[in-house]
């Protein structure tokens, strides 16, 4: 019987999604610590009474920031954790 350890990203009111599998525990572990490493720096909202050009930046930060999101399409969530499940080969019994 073999383990696989699935980064799984969440949200309290969308619940959650496999973002990815591994087969070693500490790949997986830090593939989750990379996708929270990245929601961290998500950029930041400009003031709602903030100039255009303050907007402008924003949504170009912010679009760079989801195109490089290491667990896309599955960016903005809560949290991302790392779960393990046993795994069967096709043809286990």
């Amino acid at each position: 019987m073999s383990k696989i350890h699935i980064v799984i990203a969440a949200t309290s009111y969308e619940g959650s999604d496999a973002v990815r599998a591994f087969e070693d525990q500490g790949d997986a572990e830090r593939f989750a610590q990379k996708c929270r490493d990245h929601a961290d720096k998500q950029p930041r909202v400009p003031e709602l009474n903030a100039p255009d050009a303050d907007w402008d930046a924003y949504q170009k930060r912010s679009k760079r920031w989801e195109q490089t999101h290491p667990a896309k399409p599955f960016i903005g969530r809560e949290s991302y954790s790392v779960g393990t499940i046993r795994f069967f080969p096709k043809g286990t019994p």
